[in-house]
């Protein structure tokens, strides 16, 4: 994979790196930045969010990895309020560990939004969940254990996977990003300031023909909708149909009740005919 190899390349200079206790160092922290947006470039999707570093996360990681917790997982928060991935090698430094999580894209199919049979896609998924734009990570180096020693990387994620999505959406990158992180970097949805200017570049065109229309305010890199639905009005307010098994996603959790309210920016996200969050049509 093109993002593996770079991070092989550039992690080559600094192999004598060691880390201490449960801390990234600056330039580990780079590294684990660097492999989530280069995987996430390569999904070529069309909502695809910047991964940004968050010391909370961190902080909650760091708590969390401990030798004594090798071969569990979190589950009191996981799931609803955030994201965990745990990796495990004897030899592996952060780029190793970050790899294996890599790897498990050839497991993966995105068109039935399935995993190959015992085989597991859990922590790609997260890597790529298009909505997911803060990580935060610690390691614990040298956990003894009656064979060898083991060292485990543990990273949060916010906001987490949904379970049943699909994790993006496939596109031209940058044309469907939620309007908090409207421009775009590189084929990665981010907001844009005054202080880095030269990375925002917005890629609407509000319109698709027979399909939707609208206007484009250039200042803040969003549609105002006449037809169509989406952020760039090139969608039919239609809900997607997410499984070959026939259950319909969107129409089970527009039936839960409060459901539209609690959780709006996922029905408008993934399920736009959804809750009357208008969806415009001819």
């Amino acid at each position: 994979m093109f993002a593996i190899c770079i991070l092989i390349l550039f992690f080559g200079a600094f192999s004598e790196l060691s880390v201490e206790g449960t801390d990234l160092n600056p330039l580990e922290k780079m590294i684990v930045l660097t492999a989530h947006d280069e995987v996430r470039r390569e999904a070529q999707a069309s909502d695809m969010e910047k991964m940004d570093w968050d010391m909370e996360l961190e902080k909650m990681a760091k708590e969390w990895a401990t030798c004594s917790r090798l071969g569990t997982r979190e589950t009191n928060l996981v799931g609803e309020l955030f994201g965990q991935n745990i990796a495990l090698s004897p030899e592996g430094d952060v780029v190793g560990l970050l790899q294996q999580w890599m790897a498990q894209q050839e497991h993966y199919n995105y068109h039935n939004n399935t995993c190959a049979e015992n085989n597991t896609c859990r922590d790609y998924l997260q890597m790529v969940w298009a909505a997911t734009n803060r990580v935060g990570c610690a390691i614990a180096a040298n956990c003894e254990t009656k064979e060898r020693k083991i060292n485990m990387l543990v990273c949060y994620y916010s906001p987490p996977m949904e379970r049943w999505t699909k994790p993006y959406r496939l596109g031209e990158s940058c044309t469907k990003c939620p309007t908090e992180a409207s421009f775009c970097d590189k084929g990665l949805c981010v907001p844009c300031n005054e202080i880095d200017p030269e990375i925002c570049e917005c890629k609407l065109t509000c319109g698709k023909p027979g399909v939707g229309s609208g206007t484009l305010d250039r200042k803040t890199c969003s549609c105002m909708c006449e037809l169509g639905t989406g952020p760039n009005c090139d969608e039919e307010c239609a809900n997607p149909i997410w499984h070959e098994d026939g259950f319909d996603e969107c129409a089970y959790w527009e039936g839960v009740p409060g459901d539209c309210d609690i959780h709006r920016e996922w029905h408008v996200r993934y399920c736009p005919a959804n809750c009357h969050f208008g969806c415009r049509t001819k």
